[in-house]
């Protein structure tokens, strides 16, 4: 997970061709259901949903934003999101990309 960027804990899933659902579009290792055999609702009061975003959010989000590191920044499709590496070295800077 630690090549995740930790935004995907909250709340945004992506559901891939084949009807598998993740948190995030990057995080393909870690699917949380499949819309072919279960309703979005099930998945989303599913379990695995449960257990992979407070995974995420405990081992990847909280310890990258400790001590106000990363700029904030959206998943969406937002060109002008603030978490460009141009604008934001706390983030997006070398050190950070791994």
């Amino acid at each position: 997970m630690s090549g995740l960027c930790g935004y995907c804990w909250s709340g945004k899933l992506a559901v891939a061709p084949d009807g598998k659902v993740f948190t995030c579009v990057m995080a393909r290792d870690w699917p949380v259901g499949d819309v072919l055999s279960q309703s979005l609702g099930e998945i989303l009061q599913g379990a695995e949903l449960a257990q992979v975003r407070r995974e995420i959010h405990e081992t990847v989000w909280l310890p990258a934003t400790a001590g106000d590191e990363r700029c904030p920044q959206s998943c969406g499709p937002d060109l002008s999101c603030p978490c460009d590496p141009l604008l934001c070295e706390k983030c997006c800077g070398p050190t950070h990309l791994q």
